[in-house]
């Protein structure tokens, strides 16, 4: 009998070790062509930094509770980056895979040109339910391009025409969102929820603020509260683990680090570091990730796990990997960053590898807004540079330009490189109407070429 039992006992765990591991298999091994994500919502929030977040360190206040606990079942991204430190172009670059320079997108006045497809595009003729819900008026003028591939925007561009907002709390377009999860979540579906909150103007009625509380703080907080609404409608549809679902920001903020206040004029990575975090339960166990990703990386990921192909030229690489825990590099060895047009006639550009990150500054400049592209040379004169060794240095204090030359020169010879490479800009770029600009001014942009006040409230 004692036999008998024992072989009762080696078959059982036999069977319970060959089904565990087959579920681990089956985990471990699913991907693109295993998993497709047929509901997927991104949660981007404007001007939001990465180190006012609980999840990435900050314990000065309590932010983000909500996030937080979320983020304890993803997968956080520690060098996530924007391609520019304002709104358009990063997210431009974001929704199409390409450097804002190669659409001609300069600066916040210039939308994305029809010749190239959108993430909402792409997914909407794959035949998923889009909606966006946004609190960010310029992104919802049709000449912007972020409206394209949505069967419904909230709010429409005429609501804000009527009520002469160019910013709004998204507690108004939240529950409109809430009410879309309820008529929605059981088809496939891609929902886009941007959340302006932490932009300027703060909110006076932010029931947050506190009288000890930065306005900031408070403002992340309230986006936090949001976040949390739409994710506990998500999860009481039931079928929560089958959703991909994406945290990131446009780009952050900075609060003087280099004498500097805002992100108009900020290369710094208080501004160009952002927050990713990315739950897909079907393919990722919760974790961290230290390789540099860039934000247009995500637009590749979500097709790769749509299981939709990836048009040929993107800069986006997919992130699957990575999501899995994989051990491995990008195949792309570094990051580009631009901001043209400053108020005072400067550009300002930036390459980064995975250990150094070189700014350049133009003098100023005779360019002006809508007359052809941006000239800059790395090698003119004038041009001045600063030098980080982001290894040991990553809140960029020690310029050490003077003491490593040759690694200006290499970085140097990068941005050539990537200045040529960039393709042709589009001739149809749109841009906003005069009437549109001041929207723009409203929020502390000075799109007028010949303005040089406002130069830090944006």
């Amino acid at each position: 009998m004692w036999f008998r039992s024992l072989a009762v006992v080696l078959i059982a765990t036999i069977v319970g070790v060959l089904g565990y591991a087959r579920l681990s298999s089956n985990r471990s091994a699913v991907g693109p062509a295993r998993w497709h994500a047929d509901k997927i919502v991104l949660f981007t929030v404007d001007t939001l930094r990465a180190g006012r977040l609980g999840v990435y360190g900050y314990d000065a206040a309590t932010t983000s509770p909500h996030i937080d606990a979320w983020a304890r079942d993803a997968v956080v991204f520690d060098r996530a980056s924007a391609p520019s430190p304002w709104t358009v172009p990063s997210l431009a670059a974001f929704f199409t895979g390409r450097y804002p320079s190669e659409m001609a997108i300069y600066t916040n006045e210039t939308g994305i040109p029809s010749q190239w497809a959108t993430l909402a595009e792409i997914l909407q003729g794959e035949g998923y339910r889009t909606a966006q819900f946004n609190s960010h008026s310029v992104l919802l003028q049709p000449e912007m391009g972020f409206t394209r591939g949505f069967d419904e925007v909230y709010p429409d561009e005429y609501d804000l025409a009527e009520e002469g907002e160019h910013k709004i709390a998204f507690a108004v377009p939240e529950q409109e969102a809430l009410r879309w999860i309820e008529e929605n979540s059981h088809d496939r579906f891609f929902l886009w929820v941007h959340d302006m909150d932490p932009h300027l103007p703060y909110s006076a009625d932010n029931p947050y603020l506190e009288p000890d509380s930065l306005p900031y703080d408070a403002e992340v907080r309230r986006v936090d509260a949001s976040f949390g609404d739409i994710v506990a409608h998500l999860q009481a549809r039931g079928d929560w683990d089958d959703i991909l679902f994406i945290f990131t920001a446009d780009h952050g903020e900075a609060f003087g680090e280099h004498g500097v206040q805002g992100h108009q004029n900020v290369m710094y990575d208080e501004v160009l570091n952002v927050p990713l975090i990315i739950d897909a339960p079907m393919i990722a166990e919760p974790g961290r990730v230290r390789e540099p990703v860039d934000l247009f990386d995500v637009r590749t990921t979500i097709l790769d796990l749509a299981g939709i192909p990836v048009e040929a030229g993107t800069r986006g690489e997919s992130l699957v990997q990575l999501l899995e825990g994989k051990e491995r590099r990008l195949q792309r060895a570094m990051s580009f960053h631009s901001r043209y047009y400053f108020e005072d006639g400067h550009h300002e550009l930036a390459v980064r590898d995975r250990r150094w990150k070189l700014l350049m500054r133009t003098p100023k400049s005779n360019d002006r807004l809508w007359s052809g592209q941006p000239t800059w040379d790395p090698r003119g004169e004038g041009v001045h540079f600063e030098l980080y060794n982001l290894s040991v240095d990553p809140e960029e204090l020690d310029d050490v330009a003077n003491i490593y030359p040759t690694v200006v020169e290499r970085l140097k010879g990068a941005l050539s490189e990537w200045k040529e490479s960039l393709d042709r800009p589009a001739a149809d770029a749109p841009r906003l109407e005069e009437q549109d600009l001041q929207v723009l001014r409203n929020l502390g942009y000075a799109p007028d070429a010949d303005r040089s006040d406002n130069r830090n409230q944006n």
